[in-house]
């Protein structure tokens, strides 16, 4: 939350929020205070006394972390269960219109061609299903530097363009050089092209999001004038290994109740 989006709520939500991170860090600095006195006495009588201070305020650090994550979290379910909304967030309507258009980046480094358009189709079909997706430019932002691939990049933009969505355009953009690699990727972008979309949103390479997604956070963003960022809760899918099957359910179960408390404080 930036200093200009708390500066325009009401006293009241800006009570709310204050109360909010009280709660948080109060909790979390009592939490740690007495964890840490408890570490301490848990410590050899014997050990110098600089290992003492580099031992305890390490776990300082990590247990404050760590407390911090559980509070957050335990905020969140309750959150969750409540069903209600952020304060100072405004909710768009179902269906609401669109006013200016929305530039949807794709920066790539030598990925391969062939999944970054087969994804970026997807987006852009499923854009188009929402009914606005003529409010959406998708962008291709190459920094690629193996002559082959950004080769490949092309022809397959020139190939994708013949079967996407006429409502939509698919640009494409290769840096001869990625001074500043990914950031230095977007800037460019922003500097050439940004005066021409009121918002902008930042893919990966591997990414796949859901039409109503995207139009619903361009919807957001034009409710909220004052809000630099929002941002989806990423979650992985169709993993194939054990360990990333594993690592997918628990985003299903438990990502829910970290986003809401990313979101309560």
């Amino acid at each position: 939350m930036s200093v200009n989006e708390y500066a325009v709520f009401a006293p009241a939500l800006k009570k709310e929020i204050l109360m909010r991170r009280i709660k948080l860090f109060g909790l979390t600095f009592i939490c740690v205070i007495l964890a840490t006195l408890k570490w301490m006495t848990s410590l050899p009588s014997d050990m110098p006394s600089a290992l003492k201070i580099v031992m305890v305020s390490l776990f300082f650090l990590t247990f404050g972390w760590i407390a911090l994550f559980f509070f957050s979290s335990l905020f969140g379910f309750f959150e969750l269960i409540r069903a209600k909304n952020v304060p100072g967030i405004v909710r768009p309507p179902l269906g609401m219109p669109l006013k200016s258009r929305t530039a949807v980046l794709m920066p790539v480094y030598n990925e391969d061609p062939e999944s970054v358009y087969a994804g970026l189709l997807a987006m852009a079909k499923a854009l188009e299903k929402t009914g606005q997706g003529d409010k959406f430019d998708i962008f291709v932002l190459s920094d690629s530097t193996k002559p082959d691939v950004w080769v490949k990049e092309e022809i397959l933009w020139l190939q994708t363009k013949k079967v996407f969505p006429a409502s939509m355009n698919l640009f494409y953009r290769h840096r001869p050089k990625n001074t500043a690699r990914k950031s230095g990727n977007i800037e460019d972008f922003c500097v050439r092209f940004g005066a021409h979309y009121e918002y902008m949103i930042v893919l990966d390479a591997d990414s796949l999001m859901a039409g109503e997604t995207m139009l619903k956070m361009a919807q957001m963003m034009q409710e909220n004038p004052t809000t630099g960022i929002i941002q989806a809760p990423p979650v992985l899918i169709n993993r194939n290994s054990w360990f990333a099957r594993v690592q997918q359910f628990a985003g299903h179960v438990y990502g829910p109740v970290i986003t809401m408390g990313g979101r309560w404080r």
